[in-house]
């Protein structure tokens, strides 16, 4: 299991952010149809593989928990965060 974080430091991901990317990867077999269907139910905009799930987004945080999709279900996750300060 692999979690990679990129952005400012001390930014948190409750922060506003400009823009944010999860990527989620399953290295050891494919995601079943139901896995599919309750990653669907986390953003009706990302896009579901056989062994990835990716959601970009710029306003909002991810609404899934990404520490229980990596202990159930993926081996990565890349996280990346482009923040910009609000006036």
């Amino acid at each position: 299991m692999m979690t990679i974080v990129v952005g400012r430091p001390g930014m948190g991901r409750s922060s506003a952010s400009e823009f944010q990317y999860d990527e989620f990867q399953a290295v050891d077999k494919a995601l079943t149809r139901d896995q599919q269907h309750d990653l669907r139910a986390l953003s009706s905009r990302a896009e579901i593989g056989s062994h990835n799930f990716v959601v970009t987004h710029s306003y909002g945080d991810f609404r899934g928990d990404s520490v229980e999709l990596m202990a159930t279900v993926f081996d990565v996750h890349v996280y990346l965060a482009n923040w910009a300060p609000r006036p």
